[in-house]
């Protein structure tokens, strides 16, 4: 989509110089950000109310595809293992 705009701004100069119009607003740019705007809202709305996230639930999950996380483990002296140097 950004490889486009160069082309449209040249058109749309091009255009305003034809229709004696001096100076203008950069409205292909500004079409182009408004229009990525409204697609990730929508995008954002539809995730949200479908409840597609990250966090999905863990029967959607296939065993092999699940998240591991390690439990913390306490320090004690029974389980410090000291690293000797020679």
């Amino acid at each position: 989509m950004v490889h486009v705009l160069p082309d449209t701004n040249e058109t749309y100069m091009e255009w305003a110089d034809k229709n004696g119009y001096k100076e203008t607003f950069p409205l292909p740019t500004f079409m182009c950000m408004i229009g990525y705007v409204f697609i990730l809202l929508i995008d954002r709305v539809i995730a949200a109310s479908f409840k597609i996230n990250e966090n999905a639930s863990d029967h959607d999950v296939k065993p092999e595809h699940k998240k591991v996380v390690p439990e913390p483990v306490e320090m004690t002296e029974d389980n410090v293992v000291e690293n000797e140097v020679e």
